[in-house]
């Protein structure tokens, strides 16, 4: 199935798959009837449809001068908070981190608005939504074009964490594309700001299949410098779930949280024997259950795999960016052959200064 084939079926699924009408689905934290008009006049802008849904807000395509945006509504009555000063202080918050925000591969904050109990967020319109649309095209992606979206995120998370910015949502649903196949990380309804002269205790904050093992546990303290490698071990899991069409620790759908821990616990993932060398130790590096262990983001920058695969998929992109669907099938197509480590010189100090980095100084184990 061609991506624009699926966009135009993606037009009438709601979240769980159905074919269904989205403009036709009451959304729980929906704005009623009665504020639409108020929201057009506000922004200056119409209202053309529904294009998704998080757990507590709604997101809407909207067009504004002639220029496509999504409009993402948050209700300030939140079932998960019974004081709802808290769910106001959680959404000032993101939106506070989104307007400190300012990066090729994070989506495009605006502006905000308050209307009574609802905020709005207007920000970049992805086209192409997440990384289900192109998931669903080729079920199991080629390691060239995982290593495409994957050195993408990993250049918005050097950016999240030099700014000392905790993501703590990472997911394939978060990572979103756009008409000129920029991948882009998105959703800082959970992120933090990080104090490095405070410790922390990990938290089931984010989405449980996602989650580090440390998070999975009760709370833990944590240095405020390792905590950063809570977001690398989400980014293993998107990674191996897209090179493999499967999760690594035999997540199924339904699974309770006490389940997932004592399988996150007793699994180790399984490679595909198709991939390189080099990407399993990347992948290893990644989804490592002991923290001290795992890559901080500074060890992925510096890895041969995102170097080599970074070089590959720019010469892929620049040759074919003018047809998104050739690329991604070129990408898919290209067969990327084992390389010794030793074998790569390029220097990353050229693209990220190694001192901006959390962690430089701690002891590796």
């Amino acid at each position: 199935m061609s991506i624009k084939v699926f966009l135009e079926e993606k037009k009438g699924e709601n979240s769980n798959g159905k074919n269904e009408n989205l403009n036709e689905i009451y959304y729980e934290y929906d704005l009623p009837q009665n504020k639409i008009s108020k929201v057009c006049e506000m922004l200056n802008c119409s209202i053309v449809n529904n294009i998704g849904k998080g757990g507590f807000s709604v997101v809407k395509l909207i067009h504004s001068n002639n220029i496509p945006y999504a409009l993402k509504i948050i209700s300030i009555y939140n079932k998960k908070f019974k004081n709802n000063i808290k769910n106001i202080e959680l959404i000032k918050n993101e939106i506070k981190i989104n307007k400190s925000l300012n990066h090729p591969n994070i989506v495009q904050f605006y502006n905000s608005y308050e209307l009574n109990e609802f905020y709005l967020l207007q920000l970049e319109y992805m086209k192409l939504g997440d990384l289900k649309t192109i998931q669903k095209k080729y079920k199991k992606l080629s390691e060239t074009l995982c290593g495409f979206i994957i050195t993408n995120i990993i250049d918005a998370l050097a950016y999240l964490h030099s700014n000392n910015i905790l993501h703590r949502d990472i997911k394939s649903d978060n990572i979103m594309i756009n008409e000129k196949l920029e991948i882009k990380l998105g959703d800082f309804s959970l992120s933090k700001k990080i104090d490095l002269n405070n410790k922390y205790k990990t938290s089931r904050s984010g989405t449980f299949p996602f989650l580090a093992p440390e998070c999975v546990k009760k709370k833990q303290e944590i240095s405020s410098k390792t905590i950063f490698k809570t977001d690398i071990f989400s980014l293993g899991i998107v990674m191996y779930n897209l090179l493999h069409n499967s999760h690594p620790f035999g997540y199924k759908n339904n699974m309770t949280i006490t389940e997932y821990s004592k399988k996150i616990h007793e699994i180790n993932p399984i490679f595909d024997m198709n991939l390189t060398s080099t990407c399993v130790n990347f992948l290893k590096g990644l989804l490592s259950k002991k923290i001290k262990k795992r890559f901080f983001i500074y060890d992925c920058i510096k890895h041969p795999w995102y170097i080599k695969l970074k070089e590959i998929t720019k010469n892929i992109y620049e040759k074919n960016k003018d047809d998104f669907e050739k690329c991604l099938d070129e990408m898919q197509n290209f067969e990327v052959k084992d390389f010794m480590f030793e074998n790569i010189s390029t220097n990353t100090s050229e693209i990220y200064d190694d001192e901006k980095f959390i962690g430089k100084k701690e002891k590796r184990c």
